[in-house]
């Protein structure tokens, strides 16, 4: 991602890192890795004195998560960090599809910006 913001950022916390942390820049919009939405940006740790790996985190199934979606680095370590689930592929090999997580992921999305989305104040004052 080349917005200035985003750098800055992502600088910020490179800075702040120690060598076996990750984090993770969580975004306002899905970002998407074909049809599967992901969370924002990873930095995934890629070992001592070298600079963190920056990919998408795509959400995903694995089977460790019994059913509960969890998210991976799109590129590098394919380990949920939700349940610490490995099924030996990208984003989790569990008992959901990509198009059903996709489907849950985009619903719940929905949900959660319906609720926080602004409203003007009511006012019965006015007529």
């Amino acid at each position: 991602m080349d917005d200035p913001k985003f750098i800055a950022t992502r600088l910020e916390i490179e800075r702040n890192l120690h060598n076996d942390e990750e984090a993770l820049i969580v975004t306002y919009f899905l970002p998407k890795i074909d049809k599967t939405p992901a969370v924002g940006w990873l930095a995934c740790f890629m070992g001592e004195g070298e600079p963190p790996a920056w990919g998408l985190a795509p959400f995903g199934s694995w089977e460790a998560g019994e059913g509960i979606l969890g998210f991976c680095h799109a590129e590098q370590n394919y380990e949920d960090r939700i349940s610490g689930g490995y099924d030996g592929g990208c984003w989790g090999a569990g008992p959901k599809t990509d198009d059903e997580v996709a489907a849950i992921v985009d619903a719940a999305w929905r949900t959660a910006c319906n609720a926080v989305q602004w409203k003007p104040p009511v006012n019965p004052d006015r007529s």
